[in-house]
């Protein structure tokens, strides 16, 4: 697989998803793991990327039916995939790099989208006028780390001002439910970086970011929620940390796995509870 360099900074409306994904800046999924686990899996992952998963599909589809762009939807006419015709015209899908969905789990996208554009505020954020799937490539200022994000879309509210718009799939789209979801998969991360993205290539000096938020099952709940304050900081923090360790690993040219020698280690404390004296 061929990798990229890091693409001139700048905006690019109409980037392929396939050759945005390719690119060695640091995006925010990079910097996210880059806090969790061993740079050298962190490098060798974002240097092979794995083939999306069945997971995503779901989340995926839901993005393409709402925004207009991304990976075609195709119908695989089945309850499931234990038949062989429905498993040869799932992987004929993934072959050319289209989204295979059961009969039912189109019914569950398109009851999802539809909830979605009939929510009073969440409608009026996808029918804007806008860019959907919009790149950015920029230079961190303080490291000099190339970094790259791709926004859902782009749009500007009446008083001009650049407003992101994410979509997310969730179990469960509630106040709590969605602030949990925020902090587990680094939702505040993501935030940070694509704002600062926005502001470092001149689209705004001060952008705005919504997300949307669609509960998978039904009634396929909807809720538009922004970060706060501190939420936010937390974010900017927590990368200003994984883009310093990316700048070490791109200058010395070595990206650490786990420690050498010999560590000692101890159970979790569930392992021994039953067995304390």
């Amino acid at each position: 697989m061929t990798v990229l360099a890091a693409t001139a900074p700048g905006v690019y409306p109409d980037m392929p998803e396939d050759v945005y994904h390719r690119d060695l800046a640091a995006s925010s999924t990079v910097l996210k793991a880059l806090l969790k686990d061993p740079a050298a899996k962190v490098d060798y992952q974002r240097r092979n990327p794995s083939a999306p998963k069945r997971a995503f599909d779901l989340g995926s589809a839901a993005h393409t039916m709402l925004l207009g762009r991304g990976s075609e939807i195709v119908e695989v006419p089945f309850a499931d995939y234990r038949k062989k015709d429905a498993q040869a015209l799932r992987d004929a899908a993934y072959d050319a790099d289209q989204i295979p969905l059961l009969t039912r789990e189109l019914a569950q996208v398109q009851a999802m989208a539809g909830a979605v554009r009939q929510h009073p505020d969440a409608g009026v954020f996808i029918a804007a006028p806008g860019d959907p799937e919009l790149s950015i490539w920029w230079t961190d200022p303080a490291t000099g780390v190339p970094c790259r994000a791709r926004f859902d879309k782009a749009i500007r509210d009446r008083r001009g001002r650049l407003v992101i718009v994410d979509v997310k799939t969730t179990i469960d789209a509630s106040d709590y439910g969605f602030g949990k979801a925020a902090a587990s998969f680094g939702y505040h991360q993501q935030e940070a970086h694509y704002t600062a993205g926005a502001v470092a290539v001149g689209l705004d000096d001060d952008p705005g970011f919504v997300f949307i938020a669609v509960e998978k099952d039904p009634p396929h709940l909807v809720n538009v929620v922004q970060l706060d304050g501190t939420a936010l900081e937390t974010g900017r923090r927590r990368n200003e940390r994984a883009l310093a360790i990316f700048a070490e690993c791109t200058a010395t040219g070595v990206w650490p796995g786990y420690p050498d020698g010999i560590t000692e280690i101890s159970l979790p404390s569930w392992a021994t509870r039953e067995d304390t004296w």
